[in-house]
């Protein structure tokens, strides 16, 4: 046998082995009926495009949707939302060495829809402006990313139908950590696990928050925490699906203290293509 067949046939190997375990955990760990919160099942797709223009800059644009198939509140399934969102970031990237440490700085134009659910039929949608510096560090097998995300709305039209006002002009920041981890078994697979931390950093006082369609609450947020594999299939071409597991808080009006609100079960999926131009 040469070395590519015993390449391949390790590489095809360890990738089922590695579903196995993936599936086997999900199937142990996703129990969408124990909540008397909303416990959601949902697809969340990214479809990552960057151009490298120069060594240093270039534009990044992602179309990206959420959709929900499965929920359950106490026990009791419920109507499922369907389609939650749109979204759409572009803009330019600039990127730069720290001795080993890789640095990404994209700034973009995001704008966010969010379809009507089968009980509400409103269409509303915000403009957001996003700054994401990422930082990489490689050793041998070993890849460590953290990100910190300052996702800052300024405009949306969700407060029309929570209060009969017309589209709100604002300001809030979230902002959102990010470590993962990765590591690789061939050199097309890696193993890759995470958490992200959301927390609202500026409140508008004007009218009420509602973290996602409008203005971002103060506070702790949420968290999400993910698991699952990098393949990639050419050098400019990956494919990440992973399990992501999202809890959500919010504050309770009557105690001021912030509250679970949903439990959400995701299977994520990243498409990442980079161009040369």
């Amino acid at each position: 046998m040469n070395n590519h067949t015993h390449e391949h046939t390790s590489y095809t190997v360890n990738t089922k082995k590695i579903w196995i375990t993936v599936v086997a955990l999900l199937l142990t760990t996703v129990n969408l009926n124990a909540s008397s919160v909303p416990n959601t099942g949902r697809i969340w797709n990214y479809n990552i495009i960057t151009a490298d223009i120069s060594k240093d800059f270039g534009i990044i644009t992602i179309p990206g949707f959420k959709y929900e198939y499965l929920r359950y509140l106490s026990g009791v399934k419920d109507e499922s939302k369907g389609a939650l969102a749109d979204e759409f970031f572009i803009g330019p990237y600039f990127k730069t060495n720290i001795g080993k440490i890789k640095v990404m700085i994209p700034m973009v134009y995001h704008y966010m829809g969010f379809p009507g659910t089968p009980k509400d039929s409103d269409f509303s949608y915000n403009h957001n402006l996003d700054i994401f510096p990422s930082f990489l560090y490689k050793h041998k097998k070993s890849m460590l990313q953290w990100r910190i995300f300052f996702h800052n709305t300024f405009y949306s039209t969700i407060y029309k139908y929570m209060h009969g006002k017309e589209s709100k002009a604002g300001y809030s920041l979230l902002l959102k950590f990010r470590v993962r981890y990765s590591y690789w078994l061939s050199k097309r697979t890696a193993l890759s696990a995470g958490d992200e931390v959301l927390y609202g950093l500026i409140e508008n006082n004007k009218v009420a928050a509602k973290t996602g369609p409008g203005f971002t609450e103060n506070g702790f947020d949420a968290n999400r925490i993910s698991a699952g594999l990098v393949l990639k299939i050419t050098k400019n071409f990956t494919i990440s699906p992973y399990y992501l597991y999202e809890t959500t808080y919010a504050k309770n009006k009557i105690t001021a203290k912030k509250d679970l609100t949903s439990k959400s079960h995701y299977l994520f999926l990243i498409l990442k293509y980079n161009l040369k131009i």
